[in-house]
This record gives C-alpha cells, sequence and structure tokens, in this order.
C-alpha cells in the first residue's frame, strides 16, 4: 500500500465578480407587489457564468526539479485523462510561485491533489521539500493540440490567403492557441467560431511588416534577426552568412529602388533579415523571412 505524504493544503478558492447585496428598507405601498422574478433569473444566470479560478498548492518531499518534473510526468501520463490533463511547467517569474511546478487540469483541483498524494510514495530520504500548484484551465492540452492541428490543415478558411499564416505554437502558460499572422486583419474571425464554436483558446501575434501597407514600404523598427552577406541560393532558400536558410517565399523584399522580386537577390547580396522567429534546432539553421533589405553599396 503507498503511503500518504503529510502535507498541509492551500486552497485559494477566488470568485469573480460576486459583490455583497445591500438590504435597504423599501417604502411602504398599499398593494404588495410581485417579487421580481425577471431579476433574480438574470443574477442566477450572471453568478453562474461569473468565473471561479480554482488552485491549490502542497509541499512534498523532493530532492530537486528533475524529480519533480518526473513525479508529474509520469501522474499526469498514468493517472489523468486526456481531457483532464492540461500540462504543467516551471514558474519563472510570478512572485510567490517563482521556482515552482504548475500543474494544469480541467477537472477539480482538490480531487487531482488527493490522486497525486496518493500516487506519490514518500522519499524519506529526500532532505527538503519542494511546492506544487495545481491550477484549473479550461482547455485540456488534447484539445488545443487538435485545435493546432486544425487550424494548420485548415488555414486557408481562416485566412486571407496562404501567406497570412506564419504558424503557431502552444502557450501552455496561458492555456492558448497562439497563431502567428501577418496581420489580424486578414484572419476570418467568424470561420473560426463557426469551426470551434468559439475563440477563447486563440491569442494572435501580428508580425513585424503587420502594418506595412501596400502603397508605403517602411523597414520594421525591430533590429534585424540576421545580417550578412548571401553565401548561398537553393531556390526559395537563401544562406546568410552560414548561419541560417531562410525561405523568402513570404517575405517582403527591398532594396533602394523599391520592392523587389526573390529572384532578384543574387550571391554577395548585402542583406539585413527579419524573420518570424522559428527556427530549426541544427546548424545552419532554417527559418522565415518576414521581410528583407538588401542593402548593398
Amino acid at each position: 500500500m503507498k503511503r500518504y505524504i503529510g502535507t498541509a493544503l492551500l486552497i485559494f478558492l477566488v470568485a469573480c465578480g460576486q459583490g455583497e447585496s445591500s438590504n435597504t428598507d423599501a417604502p411602504s405601498s398599499s398593494a404588495a407587489e410581485p417579487p421580481n422574478t425577471e431579476s433574480t433569473e438574470n443574477e442566477d444566470q450572471d453568478s453562474e457564468s461569473n468565473s471561479v479560478q480554482e488552485t491549490i498548492s502542497f509541499d512534498i518531499p523532493a530532492t530537486d526539479h528533475d524529480t519533480i518534473a518526473t513525479l508529474i510526468r509520469e501522474f499526469t501520463t498514468t493517472e489523468l485523462s486526456p481531457d483532464e490533463n492540461a500540462d504543467f511547467y516551471l514558474e519563472h517569474e510570478e512572485p510567490g510561485r517563482e521556482g515552482n511546478f504548475v500543474l494544469l487540469v480541467t477537472s477539480d483541483v482538490e480531487a487531482v491533489a488527493d490522486r497525486l498524494q496518493a500516487f506519490i510514495e514518500t522519499d524519506t530520504n529526500a532532505q527538503k521539500t519542494q511546492t506544487i500548484h495545481i491550477d484549473k484551465v479550461e482547455f485540456s492540452s488534447t484539445f488545443l493540440e487538435n485545435a493546432q492541428a486544425r487550424l494548420y490543415e485548415n488555414r486557408a478558411e481562416f485566412l486571407e490567403n496562404e501567406f497570412s499564416f506564419f504558424g503557431s505554437d502552444l502557450d501552455v502558460i496561458n492555456n492558448t492557441v497562439v497563431l502567428q499572422v501577418r496581420t489580424l486583419e486578414e484572419v476570418n474571425m467568424d470561420a473560426l467560431k463557426e469551426e470551434f464554436g468559439q475563440t477563447d483558446f486563440l491569442t494572435f501575434n501580428e508580425s513585424i511588416v503587420g502594418d506595412i501597407k501596400n502603397d508605403e514600404i517602411s523597414i520594421p523598427s525591430e533590429e534585424p534577426s540576421f545580417k550578412g552577406i548571401i553565401e548561398e541560393i537553393d531556390g526559395t532558400f537563401v544562406l546568410i552568412n552560414d548561419e541560417i536558410y531562410v525561405s523568402t517565399s513570404n517575405a517582403t523584399i527591398i532594396d533602394p529602388s523599391g520592392v523587389i522580386a526573390p529572384d532578384d537577390l543574387k550571391l554577395g547580396d548585402q542583406v539585413n533579415v527579419w524573420t518570424t522567429g522559428a527556427h530549426d534546432a541544427v546548424k545552419p539553421t532554417r527559418g522565415s523571412a518576414l521581410f528583407i533589405q538588401r542593402v548593398n553599396e
């Protein structure tokens, strides 16, 4: 039989938007008025619609972060259903949680905490404890991963054209899918809502060239991702300083004369390149260019 860990549970239930009602004496009337059932029903509906953020925190004997990470990974894999598990992460910034692991679930946090404690066997050799936080969120990892796949497969239905889409990422901490797009104006929000029934699980990042108009080409205000010489041209990819192969397919490319085509780029050209920021973990790396400035002197 597994031994339960003696822990101090701290339960924080924060109810949003629930105020106290004040009682005042109403002026008397000659006839009793019927109760305002419509108002009561509306208040009940508002109360039900108010979101309740649940979190629970407790300490377990453990030597280091690797031990906790392994434990949580095993627990989420074997004890949580795909509809419950929303992944976990190590908090680096939030005061009071910095350096602690946070487990995200879609079910009752107290019940999950009980199951996690029952899953853990006491480490009698541990000289210190580690704090775990369990937060309730709306979307499971399975839902977000499936949504991300559907967004990519059907991107032509949700965006003005294929060049409007620069990729997507899963944001575990904020429990969303992040869509990288050229401009928000090119996103068909109605089509997204029709496909998924909602868009609350989505956040959007506009590209650094999102505010560039067709009739006015300006250089992005951010520093270039890469600066250097074009050392190789392979179809739609160009190699910069033996550092990165960038795809020019979706890029806006300019030189002092104005907008130019990818085919106008030549070996030896000096360029400044702004990319999507998503690069392969190889050397030289690979990525997609958003904006290329040829600065030949």
